[in-house]
């Protein structure tokens, strides 16, 4: 028993020290550094990782110079910045060496090079910054006039802001989609393909998924990009909507089955949301309309703190069934939905299917009269 004992734990200690080497050897070090003119002395930030686990390094700036040193298992999104985001870059972290230059004065022109995969991201984000240069010159002369008082000037500049913003967002969806096929076994192609897809642009993003190769698929990134396809075709409109049980403001357990019978909209929420706000009056207007003919709310919110999501709900004057698990994004019944941006709505019919998404403003109005008139 004895010599068995010690053989035993000679052969745990043998695969301890294997399955600790294949780890150090699926470790991938990098080295970032730069220098970047005019920024001043204090932290620089790095945040790198797959879109759920994000860490952060923090590194201190001297005389523009900066440099990061860490691991990653495998090659991922970065993001470099400072604490006013006077600097906001944009990347891929690859194996090997990172090499980052620039001007404070000229944000847009933070260049970034390494391995293939770093220079490919760099190319691609540097002609989506090209896009938005203009935009963003005219939001300042905008800004320029509205605080000189021209309100004639602040009109126009307002007026080609917006049209310039809308172009530029067709633009990078162009942009963003030809990357994704053109580089299929590429871990960025998973990122952006990631932040492409929604309930809107689902059957293109399930092709894109599907053209990438194995290596990009099986990837952290690829496999958590993957999860999010499922999460969307599970909430798509025409399929049952997933149950679930949530605490109400009053701490009373309330289900999406108990509303069987009835029109409802199920909402996103959250007290920090200001779209969210501005979107309640018309939603609260639906209600006291239709409330009498079978219709309901019940609101999901993603607040953290109890006494601010009950003070909105007052001030507001919401008076429909609000939930909560105060967890935030991490909400279970946001999460089920695959819900990454609020406000967010799903109307369901009496039977419990979903049959319609994100009605905000005239549609939700439009589309209710459609239902109710047929009756």
């Amino acid at each position: 028993m004895k010599n068995s004992a010690i053989r035993s734990t000679a052969t745990l200690f043998a695969f301890l020290i294997i399955s600790m080497g294949a780890l150090a050897q699926h470790k991938m070090v990098f080295t970032a550094s730069g220098h970047i003119k005019g920024l001043p002395d204090g932290e620089l930030y790095l945040a790198f990782g797959s879109f759920s686990h994000m860490k952060a390094d923090t590194v201190t700036v001297t005389s523009g110079n900066f440099t990061f040193h860490d691991s990653i298992a495998e090659p991922c999104y970065g993001m470099l910045f400072n604490h006013n985001y006077t600097v906001k870059v944009d990347m891929f972290i690859d194996r090997g060496k990172i090499h980052i230059t620039g001007n404070i004065d000229s944000a847009y022109d933070i260049r970034v090079s390494g391995s293939p995969v770093v220079n490919e991201y760099a190319a691609y984000n540097q002609s989506l910054l090209n896009t938005r240069k203009p935009v963003q010159v005219l939001y300042e002369q905008w800004m320029d006039a509205y605080k000189a008082g021209d309100s004639s000037s602040a009109k126009t500049y307002r007026s080609a802001f917006f049209t310039a913003k809308n172009k530029q967002g067709r633009e990078a969806a162009i942009m963003q989609l030809d990357f994704i096929r053109k580089h299929p076994d590429s871990y960025a192609s998973a990122w952006e393909l990631l932040h492409y897809v929604n309930d809107k642009t689902l059957d293109t993003g399930r092709r894109l998924f599907a053209a990438l190769s194995d290596r990009v698929k099986h990837s952290e990134q690829g496999k958590e990009t993957g999860r999010r396809i499922a999460t969307l075709s599970r909430v798509e409109v025409g399929n049952m909507a997933p149950g679930f049980e949530e605490k109400a403001v009053n701490d009373q357990p309330v289900t999406l089955l108990s509303y069987r019978g009835k029109y409802v909209l199920l909402e996103f929420w959250a007290s920090w949301c200001g779209p969210c706000r501005a979107e309640s009056p018309n939603v609260l207007k639906a209600y006291r309309k239709y409330k009498n003919d079978g219709f309901d709310v019940l609101s999901v919110s993603l607040d953290h703190e109890k006494d601010k999501w009950e003070e909105a709900i007052k001030k507001d004057g919401l008076l429909w069934t609000q939930v909560s698990d105060l967890k935030g994004w991490k909400n279970k019944v946001a999460v089920l939905y695959g819900i990454h941006a609020v406000p967010a709505n799903f109307l369901i019919d009496p039977s419990g299917k979903i049959i319609a998404q994100d009605l905000r403003g005239v549609d939700l109005g439009n589309a209710l009269k459609k239902i109710f008139a047929a009756k």
